[in-house]
């Protein structure tokens, strides 16, 4: 996944976003920063791994 990459989550509670922020942890994990596009929370952020996330066209 790279920076502007439409995604939502695979599981859960819905998180439909753009991907702001990739990035690798201390520990050598992938994460990515997801900004919600959901009118009721847009503009929150939250990081993923990205096995948790797919990326789709919209």
């Amino acid at each position: 996944m790279k920076i502007g990459d439409r995604v939502e989550k695979i599981e859960g509670y819905r998180w439909p976003g753009v991907v702001v922020a990739a990035f690798r942890t201390t520990k050598g994990d992938d994460r990515v920063m997801v900004e919600c596009e959901e009118p009721a929370v847009a503009g929150a952020l939250h990081i993923y791994a990205p096995d948790q996330l797919r990326v789709v066209q919209r």
